[in-house]
């Protein structure tokens, strides 16, 4: 059976209101039963007794980028990888005359 686009509309509306009241609660209910702390905990835990190097940069990888964030990322999508140079032009001055 093919669904009418205002059925779609409806599903996807009452889909986003569950997840939300989804999240929700388990935020709620996390803060309540002292669960960031329990996890946070448990995975200082888990980096400091680890023997792989790799579980332990992870670990501080994410802590740091949950406290920070993610560095920023340029990308060149005007010069195609050659370099530019910018200034100011007044114009009327001739080159050799100091501003």
């Amino acid at each position: 059976m093919v669904k009418t686009k205002t059925l779609r509309i409806r599903d996807s509306a009452n889909n986003a209101h569950s997840t939300k009241i989804d999240r929700e609660f388990f935020r709620l209910y996390c803060e309540d039963h002292g669960e960031l702390e329990k996890s946070m905990e448990d995975l200082i835990r888990l980096r400091d007794t680890s023997e792989d190097d790799r579980i332990r940069v992870d670990i501080n990888k994410w802590i740091i980028e949950q406290l920070i964030g993610r560095p920023s990322q340029n990308t060149d999508i005007t010069s195609r990888g050659e370099s530019l140079a910018a200034g100011i032009f007044i114009e009327g001055l001739d080159d050799d005359k100091e501003v």
